[in-house]
């Protein structure tokens, strides 16, 4: 993961976010008339470059509140200020089939550049969905208070990957 991230960021990559969440049952789709269950369509703007590792750890399908990504947005430039997007001027602009659902079971796992157009909260309708995501990037993010612990120095933990929360 660490060569992963490395090649993609272009340097070493620091782990500037850890965070595990559970997202709960809300109203049924049907219910409010929409297509799309979404908090909100979006693009990570915190950070130069960044990748987000998330492993599902509850098994995750349509109706359990699966990530949504927008296929080749992270492509696209982005803008001036941190929009938030509707889902049907994102079908109008990259294709009804480019908002793709990420489902599966328990253990799986994707990568996600963060510029890209992505929605991370969708309300589950089923069952509840607990998610890890781990996100590298160039810097630590700009709206966090880092607050590292110290740790027993170990070999296998790199001081410098991890300088946000071991110290």
């Amino acid at each position: 993961m660490i060569r992963t991230a490395a090649q993609f960021l272009g340097c070493r990559p620091t782990i500037a976010t850890l965070r595990i969440w559970w997202t709960f049952p809300g109203p049924r789709q049907e219910e409010s008339g929409a297509r799309y269950d979404f908090a909100s369509f979006h693009r990570d703007r915190d950070n130069w470059q960044n990748l987000t590792f998330f492993v599902y750890l509850t098994d995750v399908d349509e109706t359990s509140g699966p990530h949504l990504y927008v296929r080749g947005s992270h492509r696209t430039q982005l803008e001036l200020f941190w929009p938030t997007y509707e889902p049907e001027a994102l079908e109008n602009a990259f294709g009804r089939d480019a908002i793709c659902a990420v489902t599966g079971a328990a253990g799986t796992a994707f990568l996600e550049d963060g510029h890209g157009i992505h929605s991370g909260r969708p309300t589950p309708i089923r069952q509840p969905r607990l998610i890890l995501a781990v996100g590298y990037s160039l810097l630590p993010r700009f709206g966090l208070a880092y607050r590292p612990v110290g740790i027993e120095p170990r070999t296998a933990v790199d001081k410098y990957i991890n300088r946000l929360y071991i110290r």
